[in-house]
């Protein structure tokens, strides 16, 4: 049996009570539904939670540490993602590339970390 079936027989319970004019009945029949609804949020936060963990598993199992930066596994693109919020948040934050003096680096844009231990790529290799 299901919420919605325990749904369902509160509401059939709750409006036979209706007709029996008894005040603490219909009382106790909606604090159960009350009960009921609050089951079915939560049900849905922990399910939201669950997939959040799949999704967040899955997406891990597809980055490597080269450096001090993140780099998605198989992805051309050669992006790197700063470990710093990655390790700190799970937040895959992209870092953009830096030129000063003719020395390369890395910096991520949301929390600032700065280095010139990450991949380096020849463009022929992208």
């Amino acid at each position: 049996m299901g919420y919605s079936d325990l749904k369902e027989l509160f509401t059939d319970a709750k409006n036979l009570a209706t007709g029996a004019n008894d005040l603490q009945l219909k009382s106790v029949l909606l604090d159960i539904q009350g009960a009921v609804y609050d089951l079915q949020e939560e049900n849905r936060d922990l399910k939201d939670k669950i997939k959040d963990l799949e999704n967040q598993k899955i997406l891990d199992s597809e980055l490597v540490v080269d450096g001090h930066f993140l780099y998605k596994i198989n992805d051309r693109t050669n992006q790197a993602f700063c470990l710093k919020c990655w390790d700190s948040e799970n937040k895959l934050i992209r870092a953009i590339s830096i030129d000063e003096y003719g020395i390369e680096f890395k910096k991520c844009t949301r929390c600032d970390f700065t280095s010139d231990s990450f991949r380096k790529v020849e463009k022929s290799q992208i």
